[in-house]
C-alpha cells in the first residue's frame, strides 16, 4: 500500500505536482504495450522464409535502426543531463556510473556487433533464416532496454525535484507566516506541516535510501542541511524551519536505521555534524546534536552486528564536534561511544574493526587528557594506540600505520605536559619520525607536511625542557631540528591552501626561534639572540595575521602575549649592551602587546591566562621604570648589570 502511494504521488490526499505518470496513464501504457507485443508474436508465428538478399536487407534495415536508437538514447541521456545540471540536480553521475547503465550499453551494442559481424564475415554455423531471427531478438531485446533506463533517469530527478519542491513550500509557508507571528502560532504550524509535507519529504527519503541512488540522496539530505545553517539568528521563523529540517534529518536517519542501511545512517550523522558545528543557533545547534543519539538508539535496537560500526562512526564524529566546538559534552560522549565499540570488537576478535576502534579511542582519550591534564586518560591513549600498532603490524599499509604512529606521537606529547616531559617528547619524535619516513612527499604531501610540523613542535617543547634544566647544547640542538622540521611544512601550508595549519606551523616556529634567542642571550651571544628574536618576531605577526581571519580571539591573545615575551627578551638584551633607546622601545612594544593579551582575555572571561599576563605586564613596567630612570640619568648612569 505504501508503494502504491508513492507511484500515484498521493500524500494524504495531496496529489504532488511534479509526479510524471499517474496511475492512469501508466495503465495505458501497460495494456497498449501487451497489445503491440501480442501483436509482433502472431505475426513472427505466421511468418515466411526469407531468401538469402531479403535476410541481407532486412539485417542492414536492423543495424540501421538499432545505430539510429542507440545514438538517439545517448542523445536523449546527454540533454536530461544538460537540464538537470541546469536546474542544480546533477542526479545523472549517479547513473552514468551504475550497474544498471553498464548492462544498458551492453544490451543496446549486443544487435549492432552481431549484425555488423554477421553481414562481414558471413559466419555459415547458423541454420537458414536462423541469424535473422537471433538479430529480431537481440534488437527488441535492446529497445525494451529503454524502459527501465528511462525509468531510471525519471524516477531520480522526479525524486530530488519533489523534495526541492517540498522544501521550497516549507520555506514559503515558515517565512511568509508574517512578521507579528507569535510562537505558538510556529508550533501549530509546525504540527500541521508533521502531517502533511514533511511526512511527504520522509516518504520520498525513505524512497531514495531504498533505491541506492546515493549521489542524490546526498543531495537531497544536503539541501536539508544547508536550509538549518542558512537560518537566520534573528528571526523565529527561520529557527522553527531550521528545527523542523534538523529534525526531518534525524528521522530520516531513524528510519534507515530501522532498515539496517548504515550507509544512509552515515551520511545522517554527517549532516547533522555539520549543522552541530557550524549553525549559529544553539537550539538548532542542540537539535542536531540530540538527533544523533537517537539514531543510535535506533541503530542499537534495529542494526545487530552492525551497530559497533555506527558506535566507531559517531565516536569519531563527537570527537571532531568537540575539536572544533569545544564542547565538554561531545567529549564525554565520544568517550562513551569509543568504549562500547573497543568492547563490541574486542570480544568478536574483528581485527580490522578493532584497530579503528582502538585508534578513535587512543585519540580521544588524549584529547581528555589535554583537556583535564589527566595522566590516566594520557596512559590509556598510548596503550591503545600501541596495541593498535601491534595487530597492524603485517596486515595493513604503511599509510595506516603512519596514522597510528602520528596520533601515538600526540599522545606522548599531552603525557609530556603531565609527567617525564623529556622522556615523553622523546618518544614523540621518533613516533613522528617513523611515520614521516612512512608517509613520503610522494604518497600524500599534505600529510608528510603535517607530521613533520608536529615533530616540529615535539622538537621546540623539547629543546624547553633542555633550557629549563640548563642543558643549553641538548636546547640548541632540538631548537635547530624544529626549524629545520618546519622548513617545507612552511612552504607548503600557504595562508592560501589552509590559514589554520600556517597559523599554528608559524606560531610554533617562532617559539622555536624564541627558545634559541633565549638560549643564546643566556650564553651572552646577544648578536645571535637578537638575530632569532626578530626571526622569531617575524613568525609571530605572521601567525597573527592568520589566526584573525580564521580563528577565535584567545589564539590571538595567546600569540600577542609570545610577542611580548620577545621583545622582552630584545629589551632585556638591549639594556644590557647599554643601548637604552632601543631597550625603552622594545619594552614598550611588551606592554602594548601584554595589555591587548590582557584585554582580549577579560572579554573572553578568561581570568586564569589573564593573571599570568598580568604578572607579565607588571614586570614588564618594572623593567620599563627602571630604563627610564637609567636612561633619562644619563650614559654615565649606573646600571644594574
Amino acid at each position: 500500500m505504501r508503494i502504491l502511494e508513492d507511484a500515484r504521488g498521493y500524500y494524504n490526499g495531496i496529489v504532488s505536482s511534479t509526479t510524471l505518470l499517474n496511475f492512469r496513464e501508466a495503465f495505458v501504457i501497460t495494456v497498449l504495450g501487451g497489445l503491440l507485443a501480442v501483436s509482433v508474436y502472431e505475426m513472427y508465428t505466421f511468418r515466411t522464409s526469407l531468401d538469402p538478399a531479403e535476410a541481407n536487407a532486412l539485417l542492414n534495415t536492423l543495424l540501421i535502426c538499432d545505430i539510429l536508437i542507440f545514438c538517439l538514447s545517448f542523445i536523449a541521456i546527454i540533454l536530461s543531463w544538460r537540464i538537470s545540471s541546469a536546474k542544480g540536480i546533477g542526479v545523472q553521475a549517479s547513473i552514468f556510473g551504475s550497474l544498471k547503465f553498464i548492462l544498458f550499453v551492453i544490451v543496446m551494442l549486443s544487435p549492432i556487433i552481431f549484425i555488423g559481424c554477421q553481414l562481414s564475415f558471413k559466419p555459415g554455423f547458423f541454420s537458414e533464416g536462423m541469424e535473422v531471427d537471433i538479430a529480431i531478438a537481440l534488437s527488441a531485446i535492446g529497445v525494451i532496454s529503454l524502459m527501465p533506463l528511462t525509468i531510471l533517469i525519471i524516477k531520480g530527478m522526479s525524486s530530488l525535484q519533489n523534495i526541492k519542491a517540498f522544501i521550497r513550500d516549507m520555506k514559503s509557508e515558515y517565512l511568509g507566516s508574517g512578521e507579528e507571528c507569535s510562537l505558538e502560532d510556529l508550533s501549530m504550524l509546525k504540527q500541521v506541516y508533521r502531517g502533511t509535507i514533511e511526512t511527504r519529504l520522509l516518504s520520498q527519503l525513505a524512497r531514495l535510501s531504498t533505491s541506492g541512488d546515493s549521489i542524490t540522496l546526498e543531495l537531497a539530505l544536503d539541501d536539508l542541511k544547508d536550509t538549518c545553517i542558512d537560518a537566520k539568528s534573528d528571526d523565529p521563523r527561520s529557527i522553527a524551519l531550521a528545527s523542523g529540517m534538523a529534525g526531518l534529518l534525524a528521522e530520516a536517519g531513524i528510519n534507515a536505521a530501522k532498515d539496517g542501511n548504515i550507509t544512509v545512517v552515515r551520511m545522517v550523522i554527517d549532516r547533522l555534524s555539520e549543522i552541530t558545528k557550524r549553525s549559529g543557533k544553539p537550539g538548532v545547534s542542540s537539535l542536531a546534536l540530540r538527533g544523533m543519539g537517537a539514531i543510535y538508539l535506533s541503530c542499537e535496537s534495529n542494526m545487530g552486528e552492525q551497530v559497533p560500526r555506527v558506535q566507531i562512526k559517531l565516536a569519531s564524529t563527537y570527537a571532531s564536534l568537540y575539536d572544533s566546538t569545544g564542547k565538554r559534552e561531545c567529549l564525554e560522549l565520544a568517550m562513551k561511544m569509543s568504549e562500547k565499540a573497543v568492547a563490541a570488537y574486542g570480544e568478536s576478535q574483528h581485527s580490522d574493526e578493532l584497530i579503528d576502534a582502538l585508534f578513535v579511542s587512543g585519540r580521544i582519550y588524549r584529547m581528555a587528557a589535554e583537556l583535564e591534564s589527566d595522566e590516566s586518560s594520557a596512559s590509556i591513549s598510548i596503550a591503545r594506540l600501541t596495541e593498535a600498532l601491534s595487530l597492524k603490524n603485517g596486515i595493513a599499509s604503511p599509510l595506516d600505520q603512519a596514522f597510528i604512529k602520528n596520533e601515538l606521537g600526540k599522545a606522548f606529547i599531552a603525557m609530556a605536559k603531565i609527567r617525564n616531559p623529556i622522556k615523553s617528547y622523546k618518544s614523540a619524535v621518533s613516533a613522528f619520525s617513523e611515520a614521516s619516513d612512512l608517509v613520503t612527499p610522494g604518497i600524500s604531501k599534505w600529510d608528510h607536511s603535517l607530521i613533520l610540523a608536529n615533530s616540529g613542535y615535539a622538537y621546540t617543547m623539547l629543546a624547553d625542557e633542555y633550557f629549563k634544566i640548563r642543558k643549553f647544547d641538548e636546547a640548541i640542538s632540538s631548537a635547530r631540528s624544529a626549524i629545520s622540521s618546519y622548513s617545507l611544512p612552511v612552504q607548503f601550508f600557504t595562508l592560501n591552501r589552509s590559514a589554520e595549519d600556517h597559523a599554528s606551523i608559524m606560531s610554533n616556529l617562532g617559539l622555536a626561534h624564541t627558545v634559541i634567542s633565549e638560549i643564546y642571550s643566556k650564553s651572552r651571544m646577544f648578536e645571535e639572540a637578537l638575530k632569532h628574536a626578530h626571526q622569531a618576531l617575524d613568525s609571530y605577526t605572521d601567525s597573527m595575521s592568520a589566526y584573525s581571519k580564521i580563528s577565535t580571539s584567545n589564539d590571538l591573545a595567546s600569540i600577542k602575549t609570545s610577542i611580548g615575551l620577545t621583545y622582552m627578551t630584545i629589551a632585556d638584551i638591549c639594556f644590557r649592551e647599554k643601548r637604552y633607546q632601543e631597550a625603552i622601545s622594545a619594552c614598550d612594544n611588551a606592554i602594548a602587546a601584554y595589555n591587548e593579551a590582557v584585554r582580549i582575555y577579560d572579554e573572553s572571561g578568561r581570568e586564569k591566562p589573564a593573571s599570568t599576563v598580568r604578572k607579565y605586564l607588571k614586570d614588564a613596567n618594572d623593567l620599563f621604570g627602571t630604563m627610564m630612570r637609567i636612561g633619562s640619568g644619563g650614559k654615565s648612569g649606573n646600571i644594574i648589570e
